[in-house]
């Protein structure tokens, strides 16, 4: 799988940025959700979430992050964990895309 290119970066180019972001502001969540995503993309989903857990550390209150590591859980193959990320990421945002959530809902067969 080829690193996914945001503009001219690649993914890895991308984790050296935030990697340098954080240094100047450690307590900047959306580096540390960045970075998960770049893992993402990686697949290297076990760090991405570790990241995502750091950005919710430094914003108890960022949605984004809990759908972030949902998404990476259903790759887990961990459902069950994904759907309390993504209630728990409903509860802070109501405004939150329904869209996306309804879709991996969807997918997973839940719906039914």
């Amino acid at each position: 799988m080829l690193p996914l290119v945001w503009g001219s970066w690649s993914a890895y180019e991308c984790i050296q940025k935030y990697k340098l972001a954080i240094e100047k502001d450690p307590e900047y969540a959306p580096s540390y959700l960045n970075w998960g995503f770049s893992l993402a993309n990686l697949n290297r989903l076990n760090e991405a979430i570790e990241k995502y857990k750091l950005a919710i550390e430094k914003n108890p209150k960022y949605a984004v992050a809990y759908l972030k590591w949902g998404l990476a859980l259903i790759q887990l193959n961990s459902p069950k964990k994904a759907m309390q990320k993504f209630v728990k990421a409903k509860q802070l945002d109501p405004n939150l895309e329904d869209s996306e959530i309804r879709e991996i809902i969807s997918i997973l067969g839940w719906d039914s």
